[in-house]
């Protein structure tokens, strides 16, 4: 260590070097921070204006391979499930990228996972179903809230359907939703794992807890 860095002077990377001495009260950062590149700064810029899009591409695949084989060992059947969903995905390729591809075509993408919770869809079909008659009457730029890190479709409008006030899903995938949902009931892991549950000898007790 150099005579400089003895006595607690900071050198070309930020870093102050205190070996020896006390601590100073005031607060050094340890971190070096640095702006990103012109091309990661625009799709970034682009990434937080775009809405949260929702799209059944993967759970249609994955489950339409899953239930093809039934009777399959488990492991053997979720790997050709998720081989199905990624195959049959719309490649995307957005001004800019270098790395292309994602979980969905939308630049701000997801999807529904029905086989770990299904219950959501199920017990908003109605709902759902009512909104989107609705949805016709309003903009979707009218519902759109935007905040830091991208905008939250918070309302149904236009072709739109608000799921949980996030994620904005098209229209016409709404009765694909929730045809999924309901072949994954009994079966997903948020049912499985309540089956369970219930053997549990404390759990009246836990749920009665829960409910007060």
């Amino acid at each position: 260590m150099s005579t400089k860095q003895m006595k607690g002077e900071i050198n070309e990377l930020g870093l102050l070097f205190q070996y020896g001495k006390r601590v100073q009260k005031e607060v050094i950062g340890r971190e070096i921070e640095k702006e990103p590149s012109p091309m990661a700064k625009k799709i970034r810029d682009l990434f937080f204006e775009t809405s949260s899009s929702v799209s059944m591409e993967f759970p249609y695949w994955y489950t339409r391979r899953w239930t093809k084989l039934e009777g399959e060992i488990r492991i053997i059947r979720r790997a050709e499930a998720l081989k199905a969903a990624f195959a049959h995905l719309t490649p995307a390729i957005f001004p800019g990228e270098l790395l292309v591809m994602g979980k969905t075509h939308y630049l701000r993408g997801s999807y529904p996972m029905p086989w770990l919770s299904e219950s959501y869809f199920m017990s908003r079909e109605d709902e759902m179903y009512r909104e989107a008659l609705e949805a016709g009457k309003l903009s979707s730029d009218m519902v759109t809230k935007w905040g830091k890190g991208g905008g939250n479709v918070t309302e149904s409008g236009g072709n739109i359907i608000s799921i949980a006030g996030k994620f904005g899903l098209r229209k016409e995938e709404l009765p694909i939703l929730i045809k999924t949902a309901k072949m994954w009931k009994h079966k997903s892991v948020e049912d499985i794992g309540h089956k369970y549950e219930q053997m549990v000898p404390e759990y009246k007790e836990k749920e009665a807890i829960v409910l007060t």
